[in-house]
């Protein structure tokens, strides 16, 4: 694919606004625009956005002005504030790490946030600056066809999926 559909496609995402962040397992999600409500495969209603990344690679949020490192993907990993028994510690369940914790905070205290532009390089390394000038980056960490990230519009059958080997459509 060109680099004109990459761009076509990421283009979508300037001046739209996050909606959620949230996590299934290890992968961040980010839903973006408006908000609907549908049915997953289990019929029950839940609630989705119009668009969405999906990130399984090395991410962070940064604020620019702090320098500072506000989330990343490590924090799967880590207890929340909360847990008081670290050595039955489970990351994987719902509320428990601290990313389940600080991405709660970190969006309720920004909203509205919106995408101000994207950058994108030949690795698929992506950045979304957002509309406080903190931002979004990720970091292909594989050198396979392990998936680094994806992003879509609920609407399409197209996703835009990035890998340690390149892009493609699927």
């Amino acid at each position: 694919m060109s680099e004109k559909n990459i761009h076509d496609a990421l283009g979508q995402l300037q001046g739209e606004k996050i909606s959620y962040i949230v996590r299934a397992a290890n992968m961040m999600c980010l839903g973006i625009g408006d908000c609907f409500e549908t049915l997953d495969r289990k019929g029950k209603t839940v609630e989705r956005s119009v668009m969405s990344l999906h990130i399984q690679t090395a991410w962070r949020i940064v604020n620019r002005k702090k320098k500072e490192i506000l989330l990343a993907s490590s924090d799967f990993y880590f207890p929340c504030s909360t847990v008081t028994d670290e050595t039955n510690f489970d990351w994987d369940v719902q509320g428990n790490n601290l990313f389940d914790e600080k991405s709660r905070i970190w969006l309720s205290e920004r909203t509205p946030l919106y995408i101000k532009e994207y950058m994108i390089n030949m690795h698929g390394d992506l950045q979304l600056t957002f509309s406080n000038d903190e931002y979004l980056e990720t970091f292909t960490d594989s050198s396979d066809d392990t998936e680094a990230w994806r992003f879509f519009r609920f609407s399409d059958d197209e996703h835009l999926v990035f890998t340690g080997l390149g892009h493609q459509f699927e």
